[in-house]
């Protein structure tokens, strides 16, 4: 399954500390969180695989027709904008302007972390303990 999507995750933690920090400036405006540091999907699965997940290579059709399959996958509704974004080849989400929000953050400490591979194996330790993955087969 060939995909060469980005995306700009935004950890759950600096979106809370900002809404939170942004609704006491006293701004009436608005403030776009984006993380402008992308990760790719590529760089996910190897992630994913270096902590022991097991993640079969499939076709897109097999790949869509098993999301198809399950009305209550996460995927179903979006699954043709899905499948479209992962193969425009080298796409990214639409950018942000975020320098309004880096300004009104300024000095609180506040800032949008890069989704290096501690903080991708923390997510993906929670989403494994939650039950939303399968457990590692193996240690990484």
């Amino acid at each position: 399954m060939g995909a060469n999507a980005w995306f700009p995750m935004v950890p759950v933690d600096y979106v809370s500390a900002a809404v939170v920090a942004l609704s006491h400036t006293g701004h009436n405006r608005t403030f776009h969180l984006f993380n402008p540091v992308a990760i790719s999907f590529a760089e996910m699965i190897e992630r994913l695989r270096e902590s022991g997940h097991v993640l079969d290579e499939v076709s897109w059709d097999e790949f869509v027709a098993t999301v198809r399959a399950d009305r209550d996958n996460a995927l179903f509704p979006v699954i043709d904008i899905f499948r479209s974004y992962m193969t425009a080849g080298e796409a990214l989400y639409m950018r942000m302007d975020v320098s309004a929000t880096e300004a009104a953050l300024a000095g609180t400490g506040i800032a949008c972390p890069e989704i290096d591979a501690d903080l991708f194996r923390t997510y993906a330790g929670f989403f494994t303990e939650a039950g939303y993955f399968p457990a590692p087969v193996s240690a990484g």
